[in-house]
C-alpha cells in the first residue's frame, strides 16, 4: 500500500527553565492510502506533541524537534519545509481538528468566514463561491439551517455545533490526511454521538482523506480504526489492531 505519512524516530523536548523535558521519545508510525489510525495513550503521553510536530507547530527555540527525528508526507519531508511551503501544507494537504473549538475559533469572526478563508487561500476561489462553499461543509457535518448558522459567532452556538464546525474548517480544503483530537467531556454526549457519525462519513469520503485520531480510549476508536498503536509514557508505540 501506498504511504501518505510516515514518522520515524520522532524526537521532541521542551526547554524549560528546569532543564530539558522529553517530551515525545523514538516514535515511529505510518499511515497508508486507505487507512485510519487511532493513536491512543493516557494524558499527559506526548499524542497532541506528535500530531503538532507532523504540522510543525511547535514554536522554537521552546520546543525542539531533533535532527534525528523525520516526518515524510505525501512524499515531502516536512522537517526541511520553508515557511511559505509550511502555508501551503497545513489545510491543503494536512488538517488537523484540535481539542477545544473555543480556544481554536476566533471569537471575532463568523463561522463562515473562518470556513471561508481556507478556501480563498487554499483554493483561489472568490467571496462568493467561497461562501457557496462553506454552507456546503456546514451542511456535510449536519450543521441544522446552515444558510443562517454560516453568519453565527462561535459563542452563539452550542458545544457540539462548534465542534463540528471545526470538522468543517479542517476538511474545507479536502487534505489527503486528517488529523482528530477530542479532550474528554468537552462536549455534550448527543455531541459526542454526531461526531462519531461525522467521523464514520470521513472514513468513507470519495477524497480519499486518511485519518489519524488522538484518543485516551480504545475501544470507541476499533469501530472506525484500521489501527491502533498504543502510546505509551516511555516513548514506544505497540500495533494493537489492523484490519
Amino acid at each position: 500500500m501506498e504511504k501518505i505519512l510516515e514518522v520515524d524516530n520522532l524526537n521532541v523536548s521542551f526547554n524549560t527553565y528546569a532543564g530539558e523535558v522529553k517530551a515525545v521519545r523514538g516514535v515511529s508510525f505510518e499511515l497508508s492510502r486507505g487507512e485510519t489510525l487511532a493513536f491512543v495513550g493516557e494524558s499527559g503521553c506526548g499524542k497532541t506533541v506528535t500530531a503538532k510536530s507532523i504540522l510543525r507547530l511547535l514554536n522554537p527555540p521552546f520546543a525542539v524537534i531533533k535532527p534525528e527525528s523525520k516526518i515524510i508526507c505525501n512524499g515531502k519531508d516536512v522537517l526541511k519545509m520553508s515557511e511559505k511551503e509550511l502555508c501551503e501544507f497545513r489545510g491543503d494537504e494536512v488538517g488537523m481538528i484540535f481539542q477545544d473549538p473555543m480556544t481554536s475559533l476566533n471569537p471575532t469572526l463568523t463561522v463562515g468566514k473562518q470556513i471561508m478563508e481556507s478556501l480563498m487561500i487554499h483554493k483561489k476561489l472568490d467571496k462568493k463561491a467561497a461562501r457557496e462553499e462553506a454552507i456546503h461543509m456546514l451542511k456535510m457535518v449536519n450543521i441544522p439551517s446552515p444558510e443562517k448558522r454560516i453568519d453565527n459567532y462561535p459563542h452563539e452556538m452550542s458545544g457540539g455545533m462548534r465542534q463540528r464546525v471545526m470538522i468543517a474548517i479542517a476538511l474545507a480544503c479536502n487534505p489527503n490526511v486528517l488529523g482528530t483530537s477530542r479532550r474528554k467531556n468537552s462536549t455534550p454526549l448527543v455531541g459526542r454521538r454526531r461526531i462519531c457519525c461525522c467521523r464514520s462519513i470521513i472514513v468513507h469520503l470519495p477524497t480519499g482523506v486518511n485519518i489519524v485520531c488522538l484518543s485516551v480510549k480504545s475501544a470507541s476508536r476499533r469501530r472506525l480504526c484500521s489501527v491502533i498503536p498504543i502510546r505509551h509514557p516511555a516513548g514506544s508505540c505497540t500495533r494493537k489492531l489492523r484490519r
